[in-house]
């Protein structure tokens, strides 16, 4: 009975051990931690413009950043003349230590998308940038709902996607890509995977796209 006994905690070990690396097969597999290369397009990214042009423009930017806000105006700019001829893709990089709401805005934006509504909400998140970030983290977060509402998205699905780990964890995976690829500031671009020193004005950018353009076409 003895042996049997022990026979029997041995095969138990063994067991509770097998099951144990098993569940870390299945994290490791089903919940990985996807960071995307700063100069690399992925299936996450938000995409304007032609998603089959071959110039590619990608932002990392801040929400709260009165810089990029006024880079925004450029940005849409260049997609109103450019746009059939490039794809643009906007990615977080909340500098979070000067700017209280930047990761609450990039959250809206993602939660806003999960209805179809992402370059909406990032419109309205921008335009209206004066307004929120002055406010406290909560009556932004009101204000952002607000902003939900008038786009006519659900607001209770709204909330719970702007407050859920899931919206969390796609802002918080561009930030660490910001951090990982030796990012610093907001915003930087990559245009046609290398960073670029952003632009002084409309026209060094418009300069800088149409040239893109001419080298893919030759």
């Amino acid at each position: 009975m003895r042996k049997a006994g022990e026979r029997f905690l041995f095969w138990l070990v063994v067991v509770i051990v097998l099951v144990g690396a098993l569940y870390g097969v299945y994290r490791a597999v089903s919940t990985p931690e996807e960071i995307p290369l700063p100069n690399e397009l992925t299936g996450e990214d938000w995409i304007k413009g032609n998603p089959d042009a071959e110039v590619v423009l990608i932002e990392y930017s801040d929400f709260q950043c009165p810089a990029c806000a006024s880079f925004y105006v450029i940005v849409e700019e260049i997609l109103d003349e450019f746009g059939s001829h490039m794809q643009f893709a906007y990615r977080h990089f909340p500098l979070k230590s000067i700017h209280d709401k930047a990761s609450l805005a990039g959250q809206a934006a993602e939660a806003a998308g999960l209805q179809g509504k992402f370059w909406e909400m990032y419109a309205e998140i921008f335009e209206n940038q004066a307004m929120w970030k002055q406010l406290s983290v909560n009556d932004a977060e009101n204000y952002f709902t607000k902003y939900a509402a008038n786009l006519d998205l659900d607001q209770k699905q709204f909330i719970e996607d702007l407050n859920s780990s899931k919206v969390e964890n796609l802002v918080e995976a561009e930030f660490k890509s910001a951090r990982e690829g030796g990012l610093n500031s907001t915003p930087t671009f990559f245009l046609n995977g290398e960073k670029i020193e952003n632009p002084k004005d409309l026209q060094e950018f418009r300069t800088l796209i149409r040239n893109a353009i001419e080298q893919t076409n030759t």
